[in-house]
């Protein structure tokens, strides 16, 4: 949720965690394993963020997802190896931050999404 107003644009950071090149990554998530916090960088790397979504501060691990409500977008830098996440609209003090996953995120989950 945003402590302060936010106007559009905002950059609200970056996504946070280890870099995993795809054979790396299908090594540590084989098969239908659920790899919850992990965000694809480009077509060849995914940034893990399981050990920093763990602990209490917040990063942007800890956005929740909507398709219809998204007020956050991501850019991917693939020469940085970076998703950076900023606001999409102006948003209010007290509103939930949320983005849209992404089709590959819902693949094998698609009864877990609720908007």
């Amino acid at each position: 949720f945003a402590a302060v107003d936010l106007p559009k644009g905002t950059c609200l950071g970056d996504y946070e965690g280890e870099l995993l090149s795809n054979a790396e990554f299908f090594a540590r998530y084989p098969g239908e394993s659920r790899a919850d916090y992990c965000m694809a960088v480009d077509a060849e790397y995914v940034l893990d963020g399981v050990g920093v979504a763990q602990d209490d501060a917040f990063t942007a691990a800890h956005m929740n997802h909507s398709r219809s409500r998204a007020n956050v977008v991501r850019r991917s830098r693939r020469r940085q190896q970076r998703v950076t996440f900023y606001t999409a609209q102006d948003i209010k003090a007290g509103q939930e931050l949320v983005y849209d996953y992404g089709e590959m995120y819902w693949k094998s989950r698609e009864h877990l999404e609720l908007d």
